[in-house]
């Protein structure tokens, strides 16, 4: 890309716990999920940087300023056996005010802009077993940081679709 040595001093990385956003009571770790989601978010740095420095409508303070939003990105990746609502009810009570939205997706639209963005081609079973079924998605945005909650594991290395609670914490130092 067009940074070089700029984008050095940009990076994500994963995290076992994001500063003041705990993980629900027995969630795990999933340091290899992760990995995966910290690769995608630096591509998504990268083109995020592109369009800040090409956006002639920001004064340089401005784009210095949205430049240090995204540096230093931390994210937590967690499976548990816990509900959505439990994950909800969790966070609600951890942090009062705390307002998730919520929402049904299609797991095949999911996986197959999954497959798209890592390049790699879904198992046959995959289409076969999830074709016209949903999932339940949750996310709560803060200024600092972001939950995301979903009923389901769409495997970015597989493409395969587990009936597994999964949880994104994502925060910004």
């Amino acid at each position: 890309m067009i940074f070089g040595a700029v984008l050095s001093a940009f990076f994500a990385v994963a995290v076992a716990v994001v500063p003041g956003v705990p993980a629900p009571p027995g969630a795990v770790y999933e340091k290899e999920l992760a990995k995966v989601a910290v690769e995608r978010a630096e591509v998504e740095i990268k083109e995020t940087l592109v369009k800040i420095d090409g956006d002639f409508r920001l004064t340089s303070k401005e784009k210095a300023e949205l430049k240090a939003q995204v540096q230093g990105l931390k994210i937590g990746f967690y499976t548990t056996t816990m509900t959505v609502p439990e994950v909800i009810e969790f966070y609600e009570k951890k942090f009062p005010g705390a307002s998730f939205l919520t929402a049904e997706r299609s797991l095949m639209a999911d996986a197959m802009a999954i497959a798209t963005d890592h390049g790699i081609l879904l198992p046959k079973e995959t289409s076969e077993k999830w074709s016209g079924k949903n999932g339940l998605s949750a996310r709560y945005i803060t200024p600092r940081f972001e939950v995301d909650v979903e009923d389901h594991l769409v495997d970015p290395r597989t493409g395969e679709i587990t009936k597994k609670t999964v949880i994104m914490i994502s925060a910004v130092d």
